[in-house]
């Protein structure tokens, strides 16, 4: 904090497998940059290629609708 946020991610997968969201705000012009890395932990490794894609469309659907409201 205040810029980054690294976090667990749990759907998807369990608390055994769980993926890593990292969540940075940049500075940018009079707003800010809010950028999305989603990637596997050990755990989640061998599980993370097969569920990229959900979490790929699920993203853009999350922070589409978030610039909307904003």
């Amino acid at each position: 904090p205040p810029r980054r946020l690294i976090l667990d991610w749990y759907p998807g997968t369990d608390a055994d497998h769980p993926t890593a969201v990292e969540i940075t705000f940049v500075a940018a012009g009079e707003g800010t940059r809010v950028e999305v890395v989603h990637g596997p932990t050990a755990a989640s490794a061998d599980l993370f290629p097969t569920r990229a894609p959900r979490y790929d469309a699920s993203w853009d659907l999350v922070l589409r609708a978030l610039a909307a409201a904003a």
